[in-house]
Parts: structure tokens; C-alpha cells; sequence
């Protein structure tokens, strides 16, 4: 009853804490920002180092500024744009970092979602900060009798390769407009800012084309109020996009700040989980809250943005996106927007499809225009195929295809070598292992997707029509070329299968395998992980996975091993944490294997582990992430494993069911429907699915749902009990399976 009236009161954003993730190596933000709005503003707490990615570390005492653009959970730097701090009674002769930080405490922050505050210690300034979809807000409070400053940096983090300001006072106003241009993990971004004062100054100290310092009058009420709008096109394109959401002469920072809240209230209500645990209400809604801080829109409200071939382009039907953290987020963050958020879905792979006819490949790590080129995979095809499968298909596909043909086929990583030798050699590439194993989900990926074309136009692969026109013939020769060397790639997973070790082990050009040959050793030949940790990554073709370990039982003693092993690794990885045994829930190659007992026939296994990393591994404090957040995937694990189920292979429409956290949960679905979750169960110890109903189907003891059962809204009732059900999940038909029956032609696979 008491969360309830919280609830009453405050809504779902009252459950929300931006700090959880900031501790530890979380690299999350806790500034204001709009659900996949373009502006982050937060403060900038540490300049440099990993820990230091998105600008803020809960351990840290000092506060530089509050800049506009931030990264939540990568492993890289960057952002930090537009830089101010208020300031009062400032004499030094230069504008730099040390010289105008202030000290501050955690008593004297908060954050909510779209609103964050801060009292500068040193300058006796509070802080407030709220942020819409492309604009931002600050409100600084100054103490009686002072006069207001603000400090404005642009050569705050990246390195500037070029930059301007102007400034314009009116009798009621200050406008600071230009641009900044950083070369930093992005090799070239373009910010452009439009900034209005609520007074106008009365004294600018222009030390360059990057760092200015504004004098104020006193104000009655102490407050200087700044407004700004981001854009990569123009500072007219800025200026727009601020008046569309702040009309001009307007600085109602209330009214920006209720219109977020109420968006984040929006978003956050498409999941309702009803409990009386708040610590359970705060770490759930808040993975949920992490859920939107990326991919972020990056055209402006006339549709404008950089591309990739550095013109100008218009989105035309659909907004334009950037931030897309791919071999992080093709696991569940974007499974999950295929359920939650379907028509974003749909611009994000419009988006992908720009991006692949201004570069010619599609996105595989995309930053503000720029492909980074960082990780592994080209998994923008994951999440195309997966969208497909689950009936989002308003784009052009026959594109679509195009665009992971020439991905796949795009001339370096070694993708080169895995197509001639049927994997990428140890002594041709770093990092072979993950590559080939990820090369070849991705190209099974597009086969799925030639099958899919195939079947949604003209019928069943296997059944060709007897008459067809020109065009549908030629479209059926395409599709099936495509398909029998592809579903032929996805099967070199085999070839890295050691059958002596039992690992994905490295193997050079000569077929010989690396020797001497250490699972434990981070590195080198795999990406973030070890041989342990990469031994897994077969999600394509898990029952011949299966098969090739010696049936079931000896395949549920090797995960057995893989969780009960001791957790020392040889060299250090910085993003392998979350150690249970070898697995590794801080980083993504991990994230499936729990789930991994269930195609087996031991789904008890599956719920034991999974439970217990949602309890121990996720949490509402500070240090609640176990690992980097990684733009939304270790949060949207989080999401799908507490309600109950997981996309274990995305490009499929099957979701293996592991252990709800929660007795009831509402998904609220764009079409009107309302999917329902409910456990049975009589004390919290029970965690062991007994059988698991859903909607009008009989079988009562898969292990596994649909998205089609998801989306049409169909309750699910999993009975719980204190130890392993007798018949859930036992039969091969009650599990699920995925499988490469087509078998081509033996060529390259060894």
C-alpha cells in the first residue's frame, strides 16, 4: 500500500535513480536527457580515463561544467560538448579546467529523469538542468548580492579541429551561437549551438575561438537562465530546433521540464510491474530508463543531419538516429524496441540504410555520422532480420538485402580470410575466434533473411511456384544464391571447434591449431573475452551445438563447468567483470549462456543462474551494474531476465523463458494490447518454472513463447516451486531449438 501511494504521487519516474551505474564501471550519466533525445546534459566530473567515459564518476569530488552530449556505458570517450559552468567573482587571468571547478558533495545533488541539480560549492551556485528532445535548460541560482558569470568551454575533452563563436546582446538577452568541431573516437563531429541568456551581459572576455566568459548584472531573483538547441547541420538548424520546443523569449524551465517528465512517464509505462519492493521497483524501472539513453535522434526537427559522406541529407518519413552501439545491442536492447517500441524500431533501420547508401556498408559501431569501426560483426543485420521476423517490415527490403551483402563482403577485418578459409586465421588476424563466430551468426542472419523474402513473395524456398513472372523469377534466383552461400558461411562456426578441448580455439592459415593453447588468456584471439567466454557463441545452430559436445547431458556439464570453474583469467581485460566462474555478465559475449541450459532440457539451470545474477549482480545503489551499461544492453538484459524471458537468438521470433523477479508485470504494446505476466508461485524461493501457459495454447510445459503470442496479447502463467519441474521444458518439443538443416556444399568447412 505505501509503494502504491509513491506511486499515486510521484508515477514510475519517482522509482527511477540516475546515479545507479555511475560507481564502479557502470559509465553511466545521471544528467537530464529525453528518451533517445539528442541532448544529454550532465555534469563533467573526470576528463579523461575509462572510467571517465561519460564524463561523471560517482567517486569523484570535483565538477568542471555541465556539457550537452554524453555517452551512457561505452568503453570509449567521447562527447563532452559545450561546456558551461557558472561561476562568481572569477580574477584568473586564463579559462581553464582547474581554475574554474567547484568542489561538490552527493547531499547536495539529485536526479530525476529530465532534471538534475547540484550545488557548486565554491561558486555558492545552484545548479538545476532539465533537457527536451534536441534542446537543453539551466538555471543557475546565484547567491544575494552577486554578480553572474558563465564560463563557456569548447575545448573541453576531444580535441578541437575547429570552432567559432558569436555573440549578439539584445536589451533583454545574450545569444551565443557557432560551432564546435572535435576529432576525438569520432573522427569528425560537427555541434553546432545556439545559445540564449535570459539577461543580456554586460562584459564578454573572449579568450579564443573556444572559451568565453560572460558577466552578468544582478538579477532580483539571483537566477540566469540559459536555453540552448544542437544540431550537426547549422546554427540556424540550432536555433530552430530550439524554438520548436522553447519559443523564443520564453525561459519557462518548469514547462520543459514537466513536458520531459511526462515522456519519460510515457515510455516508462509501457512496462507496469506492480510490487510492494521498492529497491526492486527502482533497479527494474531504472534498467528501463537505461533502455532509452540510446540510440539518440540526430536529425533536426526539419529533418536535416550530417551524414556519413559528410552533405547534408533530409530524413523524409522517419527520424534519423546515431549512437548505434551494435555488437552490444543486437543481443537485447533491440529485441526488446521490437516489442516496446515498433515504430522506432522502424526508423532505426531507415536510419541504417542511410548510412549505408552515403557509405556503402551498413553501421557497425556509428557515432554522430562517423563509423568508429570499433568491435566486431556487422550487426546492424541482426537487428534488421530480427525486426523483419516480428513483422516490422516497412522498409524496402530488397535494399536491405543489398546492404548485408555488401557488409558481409566488405573488404577488411578479415572477412576477407574467413571467406577463403572458411574462418579467420589466427595469423591473419587479431582476434579470429569472435570474429568468425560472430561473421557467422551475422551471415546466417542474412540467409534467414533470403529465406524470409522468399517465403513472404512467393512461397516456400522448397516449393518453388511452377510460373513466374521475369521479375519474381529473377528475385527467387537472387534470393536463393544468397541464401545457399550464406546458410553456407554460418556453418564456419564448426571449423574453430576444437573436438579434443571442446573450446572455439584459434587455428592459423595452415589449419594447424595455436599451441600452446591456455582458455583462460583474455585477448588477443578473442574480443573482451576468453576461450571461455567465446566457447558459447553458436546461437544460430545450438542443436548441432549440442550434438557436437556429445548429446544433452555432457553439454549441461560443460556449462556446469563454465559457472563453477574458478574465476581466474589470465592478462586483464578491463570489461570482464561480473564473474561467475568464466561467466562474465559485464560484458555482452555472456549474456545468452544462462539460457543456454533450457535447449538441453535443464531449464531448472537456467532459472537458478539467472535468478541469482538479477539478485546479486543488479542493484538500486551507485555500483548497481556489474559492468559497463553499453548504450542499454546490460539494462535491457535486466528488463527481458526479470520479466521472465530472453531473445537468445534475435533474427528468430522465440523467447526462452528462465524466471520472473516480479509475480505480475503489464507490457502495454503500441497496437492496443496488453500482454500479461503473472506468477504463481508461494514463497520468493520459488523460482523453478513448473509449467508456463500462455493464451490459448496447450502445451503447458514449453520452455519458450513467441513474439506472436507476445504481441496478441496473450497472458502468460508460469506456475513456480521450490525445485526443478518434472515436465517443463523436458521434451524436445517443449524446447527450444535452433538449427542449420540446409546442407551445402562441403567446400571450406573442415
Amino acid at each position: 500500500m505505501k509503494l502504491l501511494l509513491m506511486l499515486l504521487v510521484s508515477g514510475l519516474t519517482g522509482f527511477v535513480n540516475p546515479f545507479i551505474g555511475t560507481d564502479g564501471h557502470g559509465h553511466t550519466f545521471p544528467g537530464a536527457t529525453y528518451p533517445f533525445g539528442m541532448v544529454q546534459l550532465s555534469p563533467d566530473t573526470r576528463l579523461e580515463g575509462w572510467d571517465g567515459c561519460s564524463g561523471y564518476h560517482y567517486s569523484d569530488k570535483v565538477v568542471y561544467g555541465f556539457s550537452h552530449t554524453h555517452l551512457s556505458g561505452t568503453g570509449c570517450s567521447d562527447y563532452g560538448d559545450i561546456l558551461l559552468m557558472p561561476v562568481e567573482g572569477y580574477v584568473k587571468a586564463a579559462l581553464t579546467h582547474d581554475d574554474y571547478s567547484s568542489g561538490f558533495s552527493h547531499g547536495s545533488e539529485s536526479a530525476k529523469p529530465g532534471y538534475y541539480s547540484v550545488h557548486l560549492d565554491r561558486w555558492n551556485v545552484d545548479v538545476e538542468l532539465t533537457a527536451g528532445r534536441r534542446t537543453g535548460m539551466h538555471r543557475y541560482t546565484f547567491k544575494e548580492k552577486a554578480k553572474p558569470e558563465v564560463m563557456m568551454d569548447f575545448n573541453h575533452r576531444d580535441s578541437v579541429i575547429g570552432a567559432r563563436i558569436s555573440v549578439t546582446k539584445t536589451k533583454t538577452s545574450t545569444i551565443v551561437k557557432g560551432l564546435r568541431r572535435s576529432y576525438g573516437w569520432s573522427g569528425d563531429q560537427p555541434v553546432f549551438y545556439y545559445i540564449v541568456y535570459s539577461a543580456p551581459a554586460i562584459n564578454v572576455w573572449q579568450q579564443d575561438s573556444t572559451r568565453l566568459l560572460l558577466q552578468f548584472p544582478k538579477q532580483a531573483d539571483g537566477r540566469i537562465i540559459a536555453k540552448i538547441g544542437l544540431s550537426s547541420v547549422s546554427e540556424e538548424n540550432a536555433k530552430a530546433n530550439l524554438d520548436s520546443e522553447m519559443p523564443e523569449g520564453s525561459f519557462d524551465f518548469e514547462a520543459l521540464r514537466r513536458s520531459t517528465l511526462a515522456a519519460w512517464e510515457k515510455y516508462l509505462d509501457k512496462i507496469e510491474i506492480p510490487t510492494e519492493d521498492k529497491d526492486a521497483a527502482t533497479t527494474f524501472y531504472t534498467a528501463l530508463y537505461h533502455t532509452a539513453m540510446a540510440p539518440n535522434v540526430m536529425s533536426d526537427v526539419n529533418g536535416d543531419y550530417y551524414g556519413h559522406d559528410k552533405q547534408i541529407h533530409k530524413a523524409v518519413g522517419y527520424d534519423q538516429y546515431t549512437v548505434f552501439s551494435l555488437w552490444d545491442t543486437f543481443r537485447a536492447l533491440h529485441p526488446l524496441m521490437t516489442i516496446i517500441e515498433p515504430e522506432r524500431t522502424s526508423d532505426f533501420i531507415s536510419s541504417f540504410l542511410a548510412i549505408y547508401s552515403q557509405s556503402g556498408r551498413l553501421p557497425v559501431w556509428e557515432l554522430w555520422g562517423y563509423e568508429t569501426e570499433c568491435m566486431i560483426g556487422f550487426h546492424s543485420v541482426p537487428v534488421i532480420v530480427d525486426a523483419y521476423a516480428k513483422g516490422i517490415r516497412d522498409f524496402d527490403a530488397d535494399l536491405a538485402l543489398d546492404a548485408m551483402v555488401a557488409s558481409a563482403n566488405y573488404p577488411k577485418f578479415g572477412l576477407e580470410e574467413f571467406n577463403r578459409y572458411g574462418y579467420v586465421p589466427a595469423d591473419k588476424a587479431r582476434e579470429s575466434v569472435s570474429k568468425t563466430q560472430e561473421y557467422a551468426f551475422d551471415d546466417w542472419c542474412i540467409a534467414s533473411f533470403a529465406q524470409k523474402l522468399t517465403d513472404a513473395k512467393m512461397g516456400k524456398l522448397t516449393n518453388v511456384p511452377g510460373k513466374l513472372d521475369s521479375l519474381d523469377a529473377f528475385a527467387y534466383g537472387r534470393y536463393k544464391k544468397v541464401y545457399e552461400e550464406y546458410i553456407r558461411r554460418a556453418r564456419y562456426w564448426k571449423n574453430l571447434f576444437d573436438p579434443e578441448t571442446h573450446f572455439m580455439r584459434p587455428r592459423f592459415a595452415d589449419g594447424s591449431w595455436l599451441t600452446p593453447f591456455n582458455p583462460k588468456q583474455l585477448g588477443t584471439h578473442y574480443t573482451e573475452g576468453n576461450a571461455w567466454q567465446y566457447s558459447f557463441m553458436v546461437p544460430q545452430d545450438i542443436d548441432t551445438f549440442i550434438k557436437m559436445y556429445g548429446g544433452d547431458k555432457a553439454f549441461c556439464e560443460r556449462l556446469d563447468s563454465l559457472f563453477n570453474t574458478s574465476s581466474e583469467v589470465e592478462g586483464f581485460i578491463s570489461d570482464v567483470t561480473g564473474l561467475i566462474g568464466q561467466y562474465a555478465q559485464g560484458n555482452e559475449p555472456s549474456h545468452h549462456m544462462a539460457y543456454l541450459y533450457s535447449y538441453a532440457g535443464e531449464p531448472e539451470k537456467t532459472a537458478y543462474y539467472v535468478d541469482r545474477i538479477c539478485k546479486t549482480l543488479y542493484g538500486p545503489g551507485p555500483d548497481g551494474l556489474c559492468g559497463n551499461e553499453d548504450c542499454g544492453q546490460m539494462s535491457a538484459w535486466y528488463v527481458f531476465s526479470a520479466l521472465g524471458f530472453y531473445p537468445v537468438t534475435p533474427g528468430t521470433d522465440i523467447y526462452v523463458i528462465g524466471t520472473p523477479q516480479f509475480d505480475r508485470a503489464i507490457i502495454h504494446l503500441s497496437n492496443g494490447n496488453r500482454f500479461t505476466i503473472n506468477a504463481k508461485r508461494a514463497s520468493s524461493s520459488d523460482i523453478y518454472v513448473q509449467s508456463a501457459t500462455c493464451g490459448s495454447y496447450p502445451e503447458h510445459f514449453r520452455s519458450f513463447i513467441t513474439h506472436d503470442q507476445i504481441m496478441a496479447g496473450e497472458d502468460l502463467l508460469m506456475v513456480l516451486g521450490p525445485k526443478a519441474g518434472e515436465k517443463f521444458g523436458r521434451r524436445d518439443a517443449d524446447r527450444p531449438h535452433t538449427a542449420i538443416d540446409f546442407e551445402p556444399r562441403q567446400d571450406r568447412i573442415r
